[in-house]
C-alpha cells in the first residue's frame, strides 16, 4: 500500500477575539474555544470507462471557523493506490483553503475498484501536530476510484 506525506503550513494571522477556556464562576464545565476545522467533502469517486482513460482531479475545500492566533498547519496523509497526489494547496481567504485531489493512473493501476483514505490534520503552532490540533480533526476523505475492464463500444444506427 502506498502512502505520501506532504505537509503544508498555511501561515494565517487570526486576531484572537475569544477568552481562555476554562470553569465558569459558576462550576460549569470549561469551555473548548479551539477554532474548528470542517471539508468539504468526506467521500471522493473516481471512475474510468477502461485502464488509460484520463479522470479528472477533484477540489476539496477547507475551512476554519472560530478565533486563533499563530500559524495554522495542515498535514495531510494519502494512504492506498487510488490517489497519486494531493496538489495546488492554497488560502482562498482568511479562513479558507482549497487543495486538488489526483487521482492514479487509470492505465498504471488496471480494471478494478481501489480504495484510499486521506487523512488531514489541522493544528496552531505545531508542524507535527502533536499539540494545538483543532476541533473536529483529523478529517477523513475515503476514495473509491472504479476502473472498468474495458471501454464498451458504441453502435451506430444507420
Amino acid at each position: 500500500m502506498k502512502n505520501v506525506a506532504s505537509l503544508v503550513a498555511f501561515l494565517l494571522g487570526i486576531a484572537l477575539l475569544s477568552s481562555c477556556g476554562g470553569s465558569g464562576s459558576d462550576g460549569s464545565p470549561p469551555v473548548d474555544n479551539r477554532p474548528v476545522f470542517s471539508l468539504s467533502t468526506n467521500s471522493i469517486a473516481f471512475s474510468a470507462r477502461a485502464p488509460g482513460i484520463d479522470v479528472p482531479s477533484q477540489t476539496v475545500t477547507a475551512q476554519v471557523t472560530g478565533s486563533a492566533a499563530g500559524t495554522l498547519y495542515i498535514l495531510v496523509n494519502v494512504a492506498g493506490p487510488g490517489v497519486s497526489s494531493v496538489s495546488n494547496i492554497s488560502i482562498t481567504s482568511n479562513t479558507t483553503g482549497t487543495a486538488t485531489i489526483n487521482p492514479a493512473s487509470s492505465k498504471s493501476l488496471g480494471a478494478g475498484d481501489f480504495m484510499s483514505t486521506i487523512t488531514v490534520r489541522a493544528c496552531m503552532n505545531d508542524a507535527s501536530c502533536n499539540t494545538g490540533e483543532l476541533r473536529s480533526s483529523p478529517q477523513t476523505i475515503n476514495v473509491s476510484y472504479s476502473i472498468d475492464a474495458f471501454q464498451r463500444a458504441h453502435k451506430l444506427v444507420a
